[in-house]
C-alpha cells in the first residue's frame, strides 16, 4: 500500500478520536454542572463533589501537558507553530528522529528524554483515579494506562523499556495519534468516574 494511503488512514484515525474527545469531554462538563447545581441544592454529596473538581483539575492538567508535548514535536518538525488538524502539511517530511530525540533522548549528549516525566505522570493519574472509581473503573485503568514495560523485553538490562516501546524510532504521526489515543481515554475515564461520584453523591444525599 502506498505511503500516502497510510498515512490518510491515519489521519482518518485521528479524526475519529478528536470526535471522540470532543464528545467526552462535552460529556464530562455537563455532568460536572448537574453535579455542582445538585450540591448547591442539597450540601449532603459535597465531599465527592470536591473529588469531582480535583478530578477536573488533574484531568486538564494532564491533557494540556499532552498537548504541549504534541506542539513542541510538531513545532521541532514543521519549523512552525501548526495546530493538530493539520497533521496533512507533515506529509513527507523526515520526522522520526525528533520523536525519539524529544521523548528518548540522546546518549552522546547526554539529553535525558521526557519520556519518564510522561510515564510518571500517566502512573501518578492512575493512582489518582484507582482510589475513587470501583472495580470496574481499576480494571478499565489497567487497560487504559498500562506503564508497565513489556513482558518479552522485561529481563533485557535496558532501561526505559517502556518509553523506548512508545517513541523510540516512531513516526510523528503516530507519536501524535498514540498521545491522542491518551487523551480519549483520560476525558473518557473521567467521564465515567464523574457519573460514579454523582451516584455516590446521590447515594449519600438518600441516606
Amino acid at each position: 500500500m502506498p505511503f500516502k494511503n497510510i498515512y490518510n488512514q491515519f489521519i482518518s484515525i485521528d479524526a475519529n478520536t478528536q470526535n471522540e474527545i470532543k464528545f467526552y469531554t462535552n460529556k464530562t462538563n455537563d455532568l460536572y454542572s448537574i453535579f455542582g447545581n445538585s450540591v448547591k441544592a442539597n450540601a449532603s454529596g459535597k465531599k465527592y463533589f470536591d473529588i469531582a473538581t480535583e478530578l477536573n483539575v488533574k484531568s486538564d492538567s494532564l491533557v494540556n501537558y499532552i498537548k504541549d508535548l504534541e506542539n513542541e514535536l510538531i513545532t521541532r518538525v514543521n519549523q512552525e507553530k501548526s495546530p493538530l488538524d493539520s497533521l496533512q502539511k507533515l506529509m513527507n517530511k523526515d520526522n522520526y528522529n525528533i520523536p525519539t530525540y524529544i521523548m528518548v533522548g540522546a546518549k552522546e549528549d547526554g539529553k535525558e528524554g521526557k519520556g519518564m516525566d510522561y510515564k510518571n505522570k500517566l502512573i501518578s493519574y492512575k493512582e489518582f483515579m484507582e482510589k475513587n472509581t470501583n472495580n470496574r473503573g481499576r480494571s478499565i485503568l489497567e487497560l487504559f494506562f498500562n506503564t508497565n514495560d513489556p513482558i518479552e523485553q522485561i529481563n533485557k538490562p535496558e532501561e526505559k523499556l517502556w518509553v523506548l516501546t512508545r517513541f523510540y524510532n516512531k513516526p510523528l504521526i503516530k507519536v501524535l495519534i498514540d498521545f491522542n489515543i491518551d487523551i480519549f481515554h483520560i476525558r473518557m475515564f473521567e467521564s465515567e468516574t464523574m457519573e460514579y461520584l454523582q451516584f455516590m453523591g446521590r447515594k449519600k444525599h438518600l441516606l
